[in-house]
C-alpha cells in the first residue's frame, strides 16, 4: 500500500469506522480463544478435586478402621476368657474384611469416576475445539465481507468524489464561458 494510500485511510473516517470494527472483532475472538482455553482445563481442574475427595474419603475409613479396631481391643480386654477370644478374633477379622471390601467399593467407584471424566473430557475439548473453529469460520466471512463493503464504499466515494470534480469543473467552465459571452456582448454593445 502505498504512504498517500495510507494517509488516505487514516484520515478517512469509514475507513476508521472499518478499521475499529476489525479490530473489535480480532479482540472478541481473542478473547473466545482464551475462555475456551479456560474451559478445556475445566475436566483436570474436576480431576483434581476429585482425587483430594478421594484422599479425605479414603483417610475418614483408615480413621473408622482404627476406630472400630481400638473398640474391639478395649472390650476384648475388659471380658477375660480364653473362650471369648476366639469370638474376639472372629469379629475383628469381619470387620477387617468389612473394611476391605468398603476399601475395594470406593476404589472401584473412584476408577469409573476418573475414567468418565477421562472419556468425557475428550468429547468435551472436541466440543470446545469445534464451537472455536465455527466461530472462526464465521469471524473469517464476516471479516471478508466487511472487506467487500468497505472496498465497495470507498469505489463509490471516489465516484462520488470524481462527480463532483467534474460537476464543479462543467460549472466553473460553464460560468467561463458564460463570463466571456457576457463580456464579448457587452464589448460589441459598447461599439
Amino acid at each position: 500500500m502505498s504512504e498517500s494510500s495510507n494517509q488516505n485511510q487514516q484520515s478517512n473516517p469509514i475507513n476508521a469506522m472499518f478499521e475499529m470494527q476489525r479490530q473489535s472483532m480480532k479482540q472478541g475472538q481473542q478473547w473466545l480463544h482464551q475462555s475456551m482455553n479456560a474451559q478445556k482445563q475445566f475436566p483436570k481442574a474436576l480431576q483434581d478435586t476429585m482425587e483430594s475427595g478421594r484422599s479425605v474419603q479414603q483417610s475418614g475409613v483408615d480413621a473408622t478402621r482404627n476406630i472400630w479396631k481400638a473398640y474391639l481391643d478395649v472390650f476384648k480386654a475388659s471380658v477375660p476368657s480364653d473362650e471369648s477370644e476366639d469370638a474376639f478374633d472372629s469379629l475383628e477379622q469381619a470387620v477387617d474384611d468389612q473394611f476391605d471390601a468398603v476399601n475395594q467399593i470406593n476404589e472401584q467407584t473412584w476408577q469409573t469416576v476418573r475414567q468418565n471424566i477421562d472419556d468425557n473430557s475428550d468429547a468435551y475439548n472436541q466440543v470446545i475445539d469445534q464451537t472455536v473453529s465455527i466461530v472462526d469460520d464465521s469471524m473469517n466471512a464476516y471479516e471478508d465481507s466487511l472487506n467487500d463493503v468497505e472496498r465497495h464504499v470507498e469505489e463509490s466515494a471516489q465516484q462520488m468524489a470524481q462527480a463532483a470534480e467534474e460537476t464543479a469543473q462543467s460549472a466553473s467552465e460553464s460560468a467561463s464561458r458564460s463570463s466571456r459571452s457576457s463580456r464579448s456582448s457587452s464589448s460589441s454593445s459598447s461599439e
